[in-house]
């Protein structure tokens, strides 16, 4: 029996599996004063494997209940949740089904909630079974606030950020949504490409005094399948 061609060989060896690239979708985001619910839409496309994050800002003294888009509830990430001086902040996430133009409903403990924010991201090519991981936040004050979230290449990373009072800006990643920077509840949200290990999202926040609290996450990316190896060639030689 003949020897097996080493370009075929080779060939054989560095077929690998595809993997998915996570594609950012669409950002939107809205904030509220006084109310136990806050809405607005994202328009989703149609991409495969698709998912949605919501980002959450509020008052410290009030809690979420709840985060829905077309009506299915969300999850927390876990490691999302943080409270800042004046404000908490965390992310819900899930795979979804949904295109077009969907509302997102957030839900408060308290209907006198004063000051209350959200942005949301929708991304294609993202693992439906664990479509966020990496969840982490921070808090801080003095001009930056600043995370590092935990990623891998071909993921996309995503932040979503409040301040009370200071307004953000130059954001080092990829500014995707940001609120009017009126007072109350100033709100951001970025994406950053997935890295073989963290990844640095940082906002401007413009007063000293102006405290901001970060919350981030990572869309994984989905698995793909080995491109089939056509024989074009004798194999034996």
């Amino acid at each position: 029996m003949g020897r097996v061609s080493g370009a075929l060989l080779l060939l054989l060896l560095s077929a690998a599996p595809a993997w998915a690239q996570v594609a950012f979708d669409a950002a939107n985001g809205t904030t509220g004063t006084g109310t136990s619910t806050i809405s607005y839409s994202l328009t989703i496309g149609s991409g495969t494997n698709r998912a949605v994050a919501v980002a959450v800002s509020m008052v410290a003294s009030t809690s979420i209940t709840g985060v829905t888009l077309g009506g299915n509830a969300l999850s927390l990430v876990a490691g999302t949740s943080t409270t800042g001086v004046t404000q908490i902040t965390a992310i819900y996430c899930g795979a979804t089904s949904l295109t077009g133009a969907q509302t997102i409903v957030v839900s408060f403990s308290d209907a006198g909630n004063s000051q209350s924010g959200s942005s949301a991201v929708s991304a294609s090519g993202v693992d439906q079974t664990t479509p966020c991981n990496g969840g982490t936040s921070a808090s801080g004050s003095g001009g930056v606030v600043s995370l590092a979230i935990a990623s891998n290449s071909g993921d996309l990373t995503f932040e979503g950020t409040a301040s009370t009072y200071g307004q953000l800006s130059a954001p080092t990643q990829t500014q995707q949504y940001l609120g009017p920077q009126t007072g109350g509840d100033n709100i951001g949200l970025s994406t950053g490409p997935g890295t073989a290990g963290p990844i640095t999202h940082q906002w401007s926040v413009s007063s000293y005094s102006g405290h901001a609290v970060m919350t981030g996450a990572n869309f994984k990316q989905a698995s793909g399948t080995a491109a089939p190896v056509r024989y074009r060639g004798p194999i034996f030689q």
